[in-house]
């Protein structure tokens, strides 16, 4: 009888070690199909990056670099035309300096898919990473008083992962501005905000073109005391004032958001 028992205790240890050495391999696998993902999403960025605006990532640095040809961040060129070549919903590009976004902006046509960028890459491939895209309630043109633009939250600080970096108080304030670039123009956003909040959809919790409406949520804002929160309080605003959110999700709270709000402050 004993005997019987060690050897179905055996049995049972040789199956957990069987079960656990499966899991390990699976973990591995997956793993390993993750970065190799996204290094090979990332490349390709870089690699578009050079393509239609003449840069590489390495030789970013700080709020205005020369590139290549006289090219300059505050003033970017890029080459929309062949944007639109590998896909025409894409309506503008987004530069945060000091991080690592560097990305077109599209705009899904569809409106029974609206989360399509959420899995889908600029050429409209599925891809893990996605595209930074914006709200679907938006226009796409940036005249709204708050137009919503989302990101993954890349393990590899691609897409809106980097975005955490204003976590930082240090980082924050010394961090000012973000660009936007369209066709037919150029932005420059004074980032006031940076905070963790639930993930309720702004764009239907509240009615922006109202204008106490709008008014109430801006001064709202100065009252958030959430987890890592930094606010530029000197900085005025008013319902004529135009905002972006740049909107991720939180890691260690899936239920949460993270937010980076800049006010429009310059456009040519």
């Amino acid at each position: 009888m004993q005997e019987s028992n060690n050897r179905s205790k055996k049995k049972l240890w040789l199956v957990i070690c069987i079960i656990i050495a499966a899991i390990v391999v699976a973990a591995a696998i997956f793993i390993a199909r993750y970065i190799y993902i996204s290094q090979t999403e990332k490349y390709e960025y870089n690699a578009l990056l050079e393509e239609v605006v003449g840069a590489d990532y390495d030789e970013r640095q700080g709020d205005a670099v020369t590139l290549p040809d006289g090219l300059d961040y505050t003033n970017h060129n890029i080459d929309f035309d062949k944007l639109k070549e590998y896909n025409n919903e894409i309506i503008g590009w987004i530069y945060v300096p000091n991080t690592q976004v560097d990305y077109p902006i599209a705009r899904h046509e569809n409106d029974a898919d609206l989360d399509y960028y959420l899995y889908h890459d600029m050429y409209q491939e599925p891809a893990y990473a996605g595209c930074i895209y914006v709200d679907y309630a938006n226009s796409g043109d940036f005249t709204d008083n708050n137009t919503v633009l989302y990101g993954h939250n890349m393990a590899n600080d691609t897409m809106f992962g980097s975005l955490h970096d204003f976590e930082d108080e240090t980082f924050f304030n010394e961090n000012e501005y973000f660009y936007i670039y369209t066709p037919d123009a150029s932005y420059k956003y004074h980032i006031f905000a940076a905070y963790q909040t639930d993930n309720t959809k702004l764009t239907s919790a509240y009615d922006f073109s109202d204008e106490q409406v709008y008014a109430k949520y801006l001064e709202d804002i100065w009252n958030i005391r959430t987890m890592r929160c930094n606010l530029r309080e000197d900085v005025e605003l008013s319902v004529s004032d135009k905002i972006v959110t740049l909107s991720t999700c939180v890691g260690s709270a899936p239920d949460n958001r993270y937010l980076v709000q800049g006010v429009l402050v310059e456009d040519e």
